[in-house]
């Protein structure tokens, strides 16, 4: 009899087939839907169910299926265990939480292995006895049987389950945990050498992935055509795999070496060496792209901090026109460290082979929707106090820096405040693939919701200003008006249209993440969408601050007059 288990995974990532925990995984039934998963559970009552569910989706299906009595165990899986502790506190019986995937599939494999001993050493049992009534039945030597001595099996599948039963009977350690699981849970259905070789290859993978072939190879309890296939394969799967640090790569060729000296390896060393030589340029391609990410935010950085620094020390900079430009000089110092912290994550991330998120990783994505947002609104302040300056010329408060700093404030208080709606109702998930957490890409309210609050209020607001500026200034040259007036209405739009080239810069370069945003609400996006986008949103903000220099004369004109080494006094422009 066979112990019948399943192991389910419900998450809003576990249909992605690259996510890096289903490979490590294997064989389980998956689901994005609570409902779909509900139903599957009340539908095979007979079998033994192991749950892993995601901390997002957690509070809407235990409570359902917590008293169901094919659950034998469920494995919260979620970024941080002491969101979930006091909640957890009344599903103790059944229920372990886990922050990291590792930690969660040591204790999986452990149980299994544990319930997968008991039911042998039942088996075992009823076999001794039936061993037993079958030696009464036994005739004496010489005389006439029927019955003939069984032969030895040549089943590659028994072979290897002999092989096994004598590790476990010497104590060997864990490693082989895995593949003595999946053996004996695929045992009925295996036909023929190829479906043996796949469901080994499949299980020897998980572990080979976080170790050198090396180490396994003195170890695995193979004939030496199936380990070479097993080589092969692995070698394979990691020339399309960007993920592999360069010291598994040189584990790869000396192995490579070692075995074609013993003519045991099919795959020549020539081609070992291409192969990992492929896999080395994959990970610097990986590796180069997110340093440009690092070099763009950085560069955006170092021209903000020069800009404000030039601010603070020329006095002639001092005026309320310059205070707003430091504001978005302050706020592209806050949106370009955010993006430079989430370079550097993914980056760590990919050179540790690390799938999870750590206890960081939502506060990340908070920073980076808030100081996005502080930033846009910095160019709506600056266009606010043109059309200020223009039309309510003669209301002085509104045109004071105590005013303006006033709305700065309220700017900065709104952009960190509202994304607070989403960032802890775990709305937020953590996307393997880009390694990075984020609002899922869907038509969804979360998504709308910081799509409007980030870039559709303040850049309509400011298109509505312009148009209101270039319509107001036309209304004055149909009338007479006093020339300094007219001369300052229309230097006031040139500066309010300055602010535009430097909006549709933002926008220009933000066609690709629009786009990505777009086909989600229909589809699903590219797999590897956030390293797209990310790279076009720090080579804008570098963009912008070029920009914003080029359209600032105060600023540029003291930048210039330090460099070329100038020290007669220059009046402050108005601008």
């Amino acid at each position: 009899m066979m112990l019948e288990y399943t192991i389910l995974w419900l998450d809003g990532n576990s249909s992605d087939p690259m996510s890096s925990f289903r490979a490590k995984l294997g064989n389980a039934q998956t689901f994005t839907n609570v409902n779909d998963c509900i139903e599957y559970i009340k539908s095979h009552s007979k079998e033994l169910i192991y749950l892993i569910v995601s901390g997002s989706l957690a509070k809407e299906i235990i409570p359902i299926i917590y008293e169901s009595s094919n659950i034998i165990e469920i494995f919260l899986f979620c970024g941080s265990i002491s969101a979930y502790a006091e909640w957890a506190m009344d599903y103790c019986d059944k229920m372990m939480i886990f922050d990291h995937g590792d930690d969660l599939l040591e204790r999986l494999w452990n149980d299994l292995q544990n319930k997968l001993r008991e039911h042998a050493k039942i088996c075992l049992k009823l076999a001794e006895e039936h061993k037993q009534r079958a030696l009464q039945f036994k005739k004496p030597c010489g005389s006439t049987s029927i019955i003939h001595k069984p032969t030895e099996s040549s089943d590659p599948m028994d072979q290897l389950l002999s092989q096994l039963n004598d590790l476990v009977e010497y104590s060997i350690t864990i490693k082989f945990v895995n593949v003595q699981q999946h053996v004996l849970y695929i045992q009925s259905d295996v036909q023929n050498d190829e479906v043996a070789f796949a469901q080994i290859n499949q299980a020897y993978q998980q572990k080979l992935y976080n170790a050198t072939i090396c180490k396994y190879l003195r170890s695995l309890p193979l004939s030496a055509d199936i380990q070479d296939r097993v080589i092969d394969n692995y070698l394979m799967q990691k020339v399309e795999d960007i993920k592999i640090n360069y010291k598994q790569c040189q584990d790869v060729l000396d192995c490579g070496e070692k075995r074609s000296q013993t003519n045991s390896l099919s795959v020549s060393t020539e081609d070992m060496i291409a192969t990992a030589k492929n896999i080395y340029t994959g990970m610097l391609a990986a590796g180069s792209k997110l340093i440009k990410h690092i070099k763009w935010s950085n560069m955006a950085i170092l021209l903000s901090i020069l800009f404000l620094c030039i601010i603070i020390l020329d006095k002639t900079c001092h005026t309320v026109p310059m205070m707003m430009t430091a504001n978005t000089c302050l706020s592209a110092i806050a949106a370009g460290c955010s993006l430079l912290s989430i370079c550097i994550f993914t980056l760590e991330n990919d050179i540790n082979q690390i799938s999870y998120e750590d206890s960081l990783c939502i506060l990340r994505d908070y920073f980076g929707y808030a100081s996005c947002a502080v930033l846009d609104y910095s160019f709506l302040l600056q266009s606010i106090y043109r059309n200020i300056t223009v039309v309510y010329p003669f209301r002085l408060f509104l045109q004071s820096a105590k005013f303006q700093a006033l709305l700065i404030c309220s700017t900065w208080i709104f952009s960190y405040v509202s994304p607070v709606a989403f960032i802890f109702t775990n709305s937020v998930i953590y996307n393997v693939d880009n390694q990075i957490c984020q609002l899922p890409l869907r038509l969804s309210f979360p998504i709308i919701y910081v799509l409007c609050c980030v870039y559709m209020i303040p850049v309509s607001l400011i298109m509505f200003i312009y148009i209101k500026l270039v319509r107001y200034v036309k209304e004055m040259n149909r009338h007479v008006t006093p020339v300094n007036v007219l001369t300052r209405a229309e230097k006031e739009l040139r500066m309010v249209q300055r602010t535009v080239i430097i909006i549709t810069i933002l926008l220009t370069l933000g066609i690709p993440y629009t786009i990505i945003v777009f086909i989600s609400f229909f589809t699903n996006p590219p797999k590897y969408h956030f390293r797209i986008t990310f790279i076009f949103v720090d080579v804008s903000l570098v963009f912008v601050m070029i920009a914003l220099f080029k359209f600032t004369d105060p600023l540029r004109t003291s930048l210039m007059r330090r460099v070329n080494g100038r020290i007669n006094t220059v009046v402050a422009a108005m601008t």
